[in-house]
Protein backbone atom coordinates (compact mmCIF):
# COMPACT_ATOMS: atom_id res chain seq x y z
CA UNK A 1 0.00 0.00 0.00
CA UNK A 2 1.31 3.42 -0.80
CA UNK A 3 1.67 5.98 1.97
CA UNK A 4 1.22 8.90 -0.39
CA UNK A 5 -1.33 10.15 1.44
CA UNK A 6 0.71 11.02 4.33
CA UNK A 7 2.03 14.32 2.66
CA UNK A 8 -1.19 15.80 2.74
CA UNK A 9 -1.72 15.22 6.62
CA UNK A 10 -1.78 18.44 8.40
CA UNK A 11 0.94 17.40 10.64
CA UNK A 12 3.39 16.41 7.92
CA UNK A 13 6.78 18.42 7.96
CA UNK A 14 6.53 18.97 3.82
CA UNK A 15 3.73 20.63 4.16
CA UNK A 16 3.27 24.36 3.01
CA UNK A 17 2.23 25.51 6.17
CA UNK A 18 4.24 23.82 8.10
CA UNK A 19 7.20 24.59 5.66
CA UNK A 20 6.14 28.47 6.32
CA UNK A 21 6.05 27.82 10.06
CA UNK A 22 9.25 27.13 10.34
CA UNK A 23 10.30 29.65 8.35
CA UNK A 24 9.52 32.36 10.48
CA UNK A 25 10.13 30.95 13.20
CA UNK A 26 14.13 30.76 12.17
CA UNK A 27 13.17 34.28 10.69
CA UNK A 28 12.26 35.17 14.45
CA UNK A 29 15.16 33.33 15.83
CA UNK A 30 17.77 35.46 13.73
CA UNK A 31 16.25 38.63 14.37
CA UNK A 32 15.91 37.89 17.96
CA UNK A 33 19.95 37.01 17.91
CA UNK A 34 21.11 40.44 15.59
CA UNK A 35 19.35 42.52 18.36
CA UNK A 36 20.77 40.66 21.39
CA UNK A 37 24.07 40.83 19.39
CA UNK A 38 23.76 44.73 19.03
CA UNK A 39 22.71 45.55 22.38
CA UNK A 40 25.73 43.38 23.36
CA UNK A 41 28.18 45.69 21.24
CA UNK A 42 26.17 49.19 22.49
CA UNK A 43 26.66 48.08 26.06
CA UNK A 44 30.21 46.85 25.17
CA UNK A 45 31.02 50.42 23.55
CA UNK A 46 29.48 51.90 26.56
CA UNK A 47 31.50 50.49 29.07
CA UNK A 48 34.63 51.24 27.27
CA UNK A 49 33.75 54.46 26.89
CA UNK A 50 32.52 55.11 30.42
CA UNK A 51 36.54 53.19 31.62
CA UNK A 52 38.05 55.67 29.43
CA UNK A 53 36.19 58.59 31.38
CA UNK A 54 36.82 56.97 34.58
CA UNK A 55 40.80 56.95 33.44
CA UNK A 56 40.98 60.40 32.38
CA UNK A 57 39.48 61.62 35.64
CA UNK A 58 42.05 59.14 37.38
CA UNK A 59 44.69 60.81 35.48
CA UNK A 60 44.04 64.32 36.39
CA UNK A 61 42.69 65.48 32.87
CA UNK A 62 39.16 67.48 33.20
CA UNK A 63 37.71 66.95 30.02
CA UNK A 64 34.43 68.34 29.01
CA UNK A 65 31.44 65.26 28.27
CA UNK A 66 29.57 66.48 25.24
CA UNK A 67 27.40 63.69 26.06
CA UNK A 68 25.65 64.35 28.77
CA UNK A 69 24.62 67.73 28.05
CA UNK A 70 21.28 67.47 25.76
CA UNK A 71 20.71 71.11 25.20
CA UNK A 72 22.11 70.99 21.50
CA UNK A 73 19.28 68.66 20.46
CA UNK A 74 16.52 71.84 20.95
CA UNK A 75 18.88 74.38 18.90
CA UNK A 76 18.30 73.87 15.16
CA UNK A 77 20.71 73.08 12.28
CA UNK A 78 20.29 76.71 11.00
CA UNK A 79 19.82 78.71 14.48
CA UNK A 80 19.05 82.24 13.61
CA UNK A 81 20.04 84.85 15.81
CA UNK A 82 23.61 85.24 17.92
CA UNK A 83 23.63 82.89 21.16
CA UNK A 84 24.75 84.20 24.47
CA UNK A 85 28.01 83.05 24.33
CA UNK A 86 28.80 85.50 21.55
CA UNK A 87 27.91 88.25 23.28
CA UNK A 88 30.38 86.83 25.93
CA UNK A 89 33.04 86.96 23.12
CA UNK A 90 32.48 90.62 22.32
CA UNK A 91 29.82 91.01 20.13
CA UNK A 92 27.87 94.10 20.07
CA UNK A 93 24.66 94.34 21.13
CA UNK A 94 21.88 95.65 18.82
CA UNK A 95 18.70 96.08 20.33
CA UNK A 96 16.63 98.33 23.03
CA UNK A 97 17.62 99.36 25.75
CA UNK A 98 15.50 102.39 26.83
CA UNK A 99 13.20 99.41 28.31
CA UNK A 100 10.62 99.74 25.88
CA UNK A 101 10.43 96.23 24.89
CA UNK A 102 7.25 94.49 23.11
CA UNK A 103 5.12 92.04 24.43
CA UNK A 104 6.94 89.27 21.71
CA UNK A 105 10.60 89.99 23.49
CA UNK A 106 8.88 89.77 27.13
CA UNK A 107 7.43 86.80 26.01
CA UNK A 108 11.17 85.29 25.31
CA UNK A 109 12.36 86.39 27.97
CA UNK A 110 10.19 84.78 30.30
CA UNK A 111 9.36 81.21 30.65
CA UNK A 112 5.23 82.22 29.73
CA UNK A 113 3.19 79.90 28.40
CA UNK A 114 3.75 80.12 24.62
CA UNK A 115 6.99 81.13 24.83
CA UNK A 116 8.54 78.46 23.08
CA UNK A 117 6.88 79.08 20.10
CA UNK A 118 8.75 82.28 19.42
CA UNK A 119 12.21 80.62 19.94
CA UNK A 120 13.92 81.29 16.59
CA UNK A 121 15.99 78.58 16.56
CA UNK A 122 13.42 76.09 15.53
CA UNK A 123 14.62 73.16 13.42
CA UNK A 124 13.15 73.39 10.52
CA UNK A 125 14.24 69.80 8.89
CA UNK A 126 12.96 68.14 12.51
CA UNK A 127 9.30 70.01 11.62
CA UNK A 128 9.39 68.56 8.02
CA UNK A 129 10.03 65.32 9.53
CA UNK A 130 7.44 65.03 11.78
CA UNK A 131 4.72 66.19 9.18
CA UNK A 132 6.04 63.55 7.27
CA UNK A 133 5.35 61.12 10.10
CA UNK A 134 2.09 62.56 10.89
CA UNK A 135 0.68 62.31 7.08
CA UNK A 136 -1.49 60.31 6.63
CA UNK A 137 -0.95 58.74 3.36
CA UNK A 138 3.20 58.42 4.30
CA UNK A 139 1.51 55.68 6.91
CA UNK A 140 -0.55 53.93 4.48
CA UNK A 141 2.34 54.15 1.99
CA UNK A 142 4.71 53.11 4.78
CA UNK A 143 2.06 50.19 5.39
CA UNK A 144 2.07 49.14 1.87
CA UNK A 145 5.91 48.99 1.43
CA UNK A 146 6.21 46.54 4.95
CA UNK A 147 3.51 44.73 3.44
CA UNK A 148 5.38 44.25 0.10
CA UNK A 149 8.66 43.27 1.71
CA UNK A 150 7.16 41.12 4.46
CA UNK A 151 5.79 39.25 1.25
CA UNK A 152 8.77 39.11 -1.24
CA UNK A 153 10.94 37.95 1.83
CA UNK A 154 8.59 35.14 2.51
CA UNK A 155 9.58 32.16 0.19
CA UNK A 156 6.32 30.06 1.13
CA UNK A 157 4.13 32.86 -0.06
CA UNK A 158 6.24 33.80 -3.06
CA UNK A 159 5.27 30.39 -4.11
CA UNK A 160 2.32 31.10 -3.61
CA UNK A 161 2.08 33.96 -5.77
CA UNK A 162 4.42 32.06 -8.75
CA UNK A 163 2.12 29.32 -8.74
CA UNK A 164 -1.06 31.44 -9.32
CA UNK A 165 0.63 34.16 -11.87
CA UNK A 166 1.32 31.01 -13.91
CA UNK A 167 -2.16 29.56 -13.45
CA UNK A 168 -3.59 33.16 -14.31
CA UNK A 169 -1.29 33.14 -17.54
CA UNK A 170 -2.34 29.82 -18.47
CA UNK A 171 -5.87 30.81 -18.27
CA UNK A 172 -5.47 34.06 -20.02
CA UNK A 173 -3.42 32.02 -23.03
CA UNK A 174 -6.66 29.70 -23.08
CA UNK A 175 -9.09 32.66 -23.18
CA UNK A 176 -7.13 34.33 -26.49
CA UNK A 177 -7.10 30.53 -28.14
CA UNK A 178 -10.81 30.76 -27.68
CA UNK A 179 -11.68 33.95 -29.23
CA UNK A 180 -9.47 33.51 -31.96
CA UNK A 181 -11.77 30.23 -32.56
CA UNK A 182 -14.81 31.83 -32.39
CA UNK A 183 -13.54 34.64 -34.73
CA UNK A 184 -12.03 32.04 -37.49
CA UNK A 185 -15.73 30.44 -37.39
CA UNK A 186 -17.17 33.61 -37.43
CA UNK A 187 -15.39 34.45 -40.27
CA UNK A 188 -16.03 30.79 -41.95
CA UNK A 189 -19.73 31.31 -41.23
CA UNK A 190 -20.05 34.96 -43.56
CA UNK A 191 -17.79 33.54 -46.32
CA UNK A 192 -20.19 30.54 -46.41
CA UNK A 193 -22.79 32.81 -46.26
CA UNK A 194 -21.44 34.91 -48.99
CA UNK A 195 -21.32 31.93 -51.17
CA UNK A 196 -24.61 30.62 -50.73
CA UNK A 197 -26.38 34.23 -51.26
CA UNK A 198 -24.01 34.01 -54.75
CA UNK A 199 -25.28 30.67 -55.73
CA UNK A 200 -28.89 31.69 -54.82
CA UNK A 201 -28.40 35.30 -56.64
Amino acid sequence: MSLAFLNKKSWHTATLKNAERVWKAEQKQKAEIRKMEQLRKEKEEERQIEELRRLQAASGLNIKTHGERVDWMYEGVHAQGPTSEEYLLGKKFEGNLDGEEDDVLKLENKKAVGSIYLNKKVNEDMEEKARMREDPLVQIMYREQQARASVLNNPVEMEKIKKKAKSMKALNKLRKKEKKKEKKKRKKEKKREKRLAKKNG
